[in-house]
């Protein structure tokens, strides 16, 4: 019995030493608050090549439209040079964000020809990230382009039909704390 009793009372004991020190080096996390997203960081771009834009210029209207730091869309003619670009910081939160573009043929289509766009190449891009007030990146960010091309614009096709419009759009939503989710 005492042999009985000894082998116990050293489990008993090796037992208390082993959980005294799994306990012992433990993480202490409950003095520190979490990491909370304080901005989103958004920045929209459109690119295109000299080809496409004096292509695009006498015969097509360009729009851009974009989801401002108030939450409104805005729409307005991509009238000059061949990028533009904007970035601005969401601080409230849900939000909406993204880009859209719009091809809208001009009246005087008639003179535009297939040949005129043998090099239509034109891009919109979409990069955003969820910031802590360090600067530090929470959850998972976004970057994604689109990308028209000539095979997109079949003019003959385009010009005839009822709703001649191209159109393009990356389009996202910010969650109640500051994530970036899928549209």
């Amino acid at each position: 019995m005492n042999k009985t009793f000894k082998r116990i009372l050293s489990a008993s004991f090796i037992c208390f030493l082993l959980l005294s020190a799994f306990t012992a080096c433990s993480k202490d996390d409950e003095g520190q608050p979490e990491k909370k997203v304080a901005t989103v960081e958004v920045a929209y771009r459109i690119t295109l090549t000299d080809a496409t834009k004096s292509a695009l210029q006498d015969a097509f209207d360009l729009t851009v439209s974009y989801w401002n730091m108030d939450g409104e869309l805005v729409s307005m003619p991509f009238s000059s040079g061949v990028e533009w670009t904007m970035a601005l910081s969401l601080i409230e939160f849900p939000a909406d964000f993204g880009i859209g573009i719009r091809i809208t043929p001009k009246e005087n289509l008639s003179a535009f020809t297939q040949e005129t766009v043998r090099d239509l190449d034109l891009s919109y891009s979409v990069s955003a990230n969820s910031m802590a007030q360090d600067g530090e990146i929470l959850g998972k960010g976004v970057s994604r382009m689109g990308v028209v091309k000539k095979k997109d614009m079949p003019v003959l096709e385009f010009a005839e039909s009822d709703n001649p419009v191209i159109t393009g759009e990356l389009y996202y939503k910010v969650d109640k704390e500051g994530y970036i989710v899928s549209k």
